[in-house]
């Protein structure tokens, strides 16, 4: 097993996806509905980032770039194309991950010491007062119950 070479394409492969603008998620989408389920999103991530074993990743090179020239190939006769070959339209964007400010985390504690269980009224005045979505700020809430129970 040449890891050398695997390295090198799965660095390349990473770049040829997003310049196709093409999520993981697509990708793993698009393999499936062609070669099976063992091409899921989560897959083409540990690919990239070669978080699988040596034979395994040998295994999903020549796959990989067989579907990824098809691909390229389809793109290049126009993006209706590649969109149709990919599975039509992109699945909804997920949120972008909220980051907190170390202010509105030292406020969040406050009152989270005060009322772990704030009321739905608690938390719109919170978010609204912090200047941060209501559900941003509900779930912040959650999962710091959450952490407190796992430790």
């Amino acid at each position: 097993i040449n890891m050398e070479e695997i390295r090198e394409f799965a660095k390349n492969f990473k770049i040829r996806r997003l310049s196709l603008g093409l999520t993981q998620t697509q990708v793993g989408q698009a393999m499936t509905a062609t070669e099976g389920p063992a091409y899921s999103q989560s897959a083409i991530s540990r690919f990239e980032k070669l978080d699988i074993t040596p034979k395994s990743a040998q295994k999903l090179k020549p796959v990989l770039e067989k579907w990824l020239n098809e691909a390229e190939l389809r793109n290049q006769e126009g993006q209706q194309n590649l969109m149709e070959f990919v599975g039509g339209e992109p699945s909804k964007k997920r949120k972008r991950r909220t980051s907190f400010t170390p202010q509105a985390i030292e406020a969040l504690n406050a009152y989270f010491e005060k009322n772990p269980l704030p009321t739905g009224q608690e938390i719109t005045e919170m978010a609204k007062e912090l200047n941060y979505d209501r559900e941003v700020v509900r779930v912040w809430f959650s999962n710091r119950r959450q952490t407190l129970k796992n430790t």
